[in-house]
Order: structure tokens, then C-alpha cells, then sequence
């Protein structure tokens, strides 16, 4: 079979996948309970797909994976389209052994500093994919001598570092596109959270692995991790501290998207409500970096009610946040992104290039990886003879590489 051109935008994907299958448009469309003009919009350009479980559904009927119908093995948005160059030096690190003793005496508190220093960096630095990419090897290093080197309560916290340190990884590697990574560093990040006897940051680690397995279209894994997650968080609840707390609420934000995804609208608004009563209890907090609170609920809830095809009371909602609370740039970045979704849906170019443009303006090397962003900015340069601002248009497409001179 003819290989796809790794240039194709998503529509031209869905066209090709359709033709090999000798499926019509009337009869695909049909299939994912959407009209022909829907589908036909999509493969033209002049439509973006408007949530990622319209990708689950074509590709279970085109008999393909989701990644060979968005480019690159993960979701819409905003992974990566490409492989992210320090990708191989941080496999190298999983996969090494480590047995020397570091150059100094071990410190717990050293190794946690750094490794806040890291997950900072990684919230706020608008260069971060690079600067936590270049980090990142050595300090799985370290925090794994360090382990190896201490025992007793100084060796459980150290665990916590470590464990915390795979959650990174695991949040890097997803990001740049690299699932198999992400789900290794997961599955270590929660195994070691329960060496380490912390029920709070075991479920951190689970609900990063309930997220990986959701990006990948993994509905129902993801669903049985987070379930489990929460079950286990249940235990105590009433007298929860703040981080228990926020695992809870954190574990049923991520059953909303899956809920979402599956079309579940009475679940969905179930799972948010949990979490919306969790966040309302502890307030904007950022335990184990998942930036939980009321802000974040409510970006939740527009993600949700744009899968369940209700990109009205998406905007009404989203009209409410103010995503500059939230502590991560990821986040903020996400939160544009899918405003201009919503206008993109809406077919308002105007609107939705405001929302790119701020955006990319949150994170330049977000809107560089974002699948997203380049399907919404390649359908509005299709268009551009009716953009007020079609120079600010082609300037972004150039800047994430949609446009070359």
C-alpha cells in the first residue's frame, strides 16, 4: 500500500484512509451519525474536527488507529507532530542501571529542590520542552543514586522524589509524542509512590497514566485506572488532607474527559460535579503539579461540553475563567486552544485567530507542537481572503511552520 505523506493535514488523512476502504463519504459520514457537508468540510479544510472523540469514531470505522488519522501517535491537541530531540538521551536514562555513588553525600532535600526546580520550570518556562528535555536525564540520575544510597525515612522521601521525578518524564514524553516512554515512566512513577507508602502521590501517578491511556484513545483503560485511583482515595475521605483531597477531585476530572469522549453526558457532569465540590473544599492548590482547584474544573468543563458537541455552553463557560490563576503555561496554553476551537466550529475566523495568537503568545513551543493549532491555522489560511487580519494569520502560520518562505 501507498505510504501516507507525513505532510497531510488531518482531512486529507480521513480522505485517504476512506478511499482505500472503498467507503463514500454519505456512507462514513452516516456511520458516525454526522452529515456528507460535515465530512466533506473535514476533508476539504474548510472544517476543523471539533472534539477528539469525532477522531475515535472515524477511525474505529475506517479500521485504523487514531494516530494514522492525526499524524503523530497521540491526541488532537496540543501533542507533539515531531520527536523531540533529547527523546533518546532520556531513554537511555530509563533504561540505564545505576550503581556509582555520587561525587558527593547524598541530600533528599538537594534532590527535592531540584526536582521542584524542574517541575517549576516545566509550569512556567515558555522554553520548557528544550530546557526540561535537556534536564531531565540527569536528574532521573540523580534522584535514582540518591535512593540507592539512603534507607528509612530519608530513603521514602527520596522515592517521592523519584517518583515525581517519572511523573515529569511521563508528562514530557506525552507531550512530545512519545507514548511508549509515557507509559513506562507511569508505570514506574506509580510503583514507586507505593514503595514509598504515599496513597496521595500513588494516585497522582495513576492519574497520569489514566491520562496517557486516554490521549491514546484508550477509553476504557483509562476509565479502570481512574476508577481505581479513586476507589483507593475514598478511604478516609472525610478527613481528607488537602493533597488527598485534590487526588480525588483530580482522578474524576480525567472521568469527565473519558465520559466526554464516550458521549456519557449524565456522567460526565456527575464526575465534574465531584471534582468541582473537592476544589471548592481546598481551593486553587497545586499538589503534586496537577494545578487542581476550581479554575481547573471549570477548563474541565468546557473540554467536556465541546466533546459532547455543545460548543455554546463551552463558550458560555469558558467566558467565566480566567485561565491566569493557573500556575501552568500548559495549561493556559490548552485553555486558548480550545476557545479557538470552539470559534473555529462556529466558523468565526476572527475570533478563533485571537485565540491562536494568545496562545502562542502563552507557549511558542506549545503552538509549535500543537496538531491542533496547525489544522486550525492551515483552515483559516485557506480562507484568508476573508480575514480582516490576514497578515497576523500568515505571520503565525510561518512561526509554527504551516507556512514556509
Amino acid at each position: 500500500m501507498e505510504p501516507v505523506d507525513p505532510e497531510m493535514s488531518v482531512g486529507d488523512r480521513i480522505k485517504w484512509w476512506r478511499e482505500r476502504r472503498g467507503i463514500n463519504q454519505a456512507a462514513l459520514a452516516g456511520r458516525v451519525g454526522r452529515s456528507r457537508s460535515w465530512l466533506c468540510q473535514i476533508e476539504n479544510g474548510t472544517r476543523q474536527l471539533d472534539s477528539f472523540s469525532a477522531i475515535l469514531d472515524l477511525a474505529r470505522e475506517l479500521r485504523v488507529k487514531p494516530w494514522d488519522l492525526t499524524g503523530h501517535r497521540g491526541d488532537l491537541a496540543p501533542d507533539s507532530q515531531y520527536p523531540h530531540p533529547s527523546m533518546p538521551a532520556i531513554r537511555a536514562a530509563m533504561d540505564a542501571v545505576v550503581f556509582d555513588a555520587p561525587d558527593s553525600e547524598p541530600s533528599v532535600d538537594a534532590l527535592a529542590r531540584r526536582v521542584h526546580d524542574a517541575w517549576h520550570q516545566w509550569f512556567t518556562d515558555p522554553s520548557r520542552f528544550d530546557a526540561t528535555g535537556r534536564d531531565l536525564p540527569e536528574l532521573l540520575r540523580e534522584a535514582q543514586v540518591t535512593v540507592r544510597q539512603l534507607d528509612g525515612a530519608q530513603r521514602r522521601e527520596a522515592m517521592r522524589q523519584l517518583s515525581l521525578v517519572y511523573q515529569l518524564l511521563r508528562m514530557f514524553a506525552k507531550r512530545t509524542g512519545s507514548f511508549v516512554d509515557a507509559l513506562r515512566a507511569a508505570d514506574r512513577a506509580i510503583a514507586i509512590a507505593q514503595d514509598a507508602g504515599d496513597m496521595p502521590l500513588m494516585a497522582a501517578a495513576m492519574w497520569t497514566l489514566a491520562v496517557s491511556h486516554s490521549s491514546m484513545g484508550e477509553l476504557e483503560q483509562s476509565l479502570d485506572v481512574s476508577e481505581q485511583a479513586a476507589r483507593m482515595l475514598r478511604v478516609g475521605l472525610e478527613d481528607a488532607i488537602p493533597e488527598h483531597m485534590a487526588m480525588w477531585g483530580q482522578t474524576h476530572l480525567i472521568q469527565a474527559v473519558v465520559h466526554g469522549r464516550m458521549k456519557r453526558k449524565d456522567r460526565v457532569w456527575e464526575a465534574l460535579s465531584t471534582a468541582g465540590r473537592a476544589a471548592e473544599r481546598i481551593g486553587e492548590r497545586n499538589d503534586f503539579w496537577t494545578a487542581f482547584g476550581p479554575t481547573n474544573v471549570n477548563i474541565h468543563a468546557v473540554n467536556a461540553a465541546v466533546e459532547m458537541g455543545e460548543p455554546d455552553e463551552a463558550l458560555h463557560i469558558a467566558r467565566t475563567v480566567d485561565s491566569s490563576v493557573v500556575p501552568s503555561v500548559e495549561r493556559r496554553f490548552s485553555h486558548e486552544m480550545q476557545i479557538a476551537s470552539i470559534y473555529g466550529q462556529r466558523r468565526d475566523d476572527e475570533a478563533c485567530l485571537f485565540s491562536l495568537l494568545n496562545a502562542e503568545r502563552v507557549s511558542p513551543q506549545n503552538a509549535r507542537y500543537s496538531i491542533s493549532m496547525a489544522e486550525l491555522t492551515r483552515g483559516m489560511l485557506r480562507r484568508e481572503n476573508r480575514l480582516a487580519h490576514r497578515a497576523e494569520a500568515r505571520r503565525l502560520g510561518f512561526k509554527i511552520g504551516v507556512l514556509t518562505i
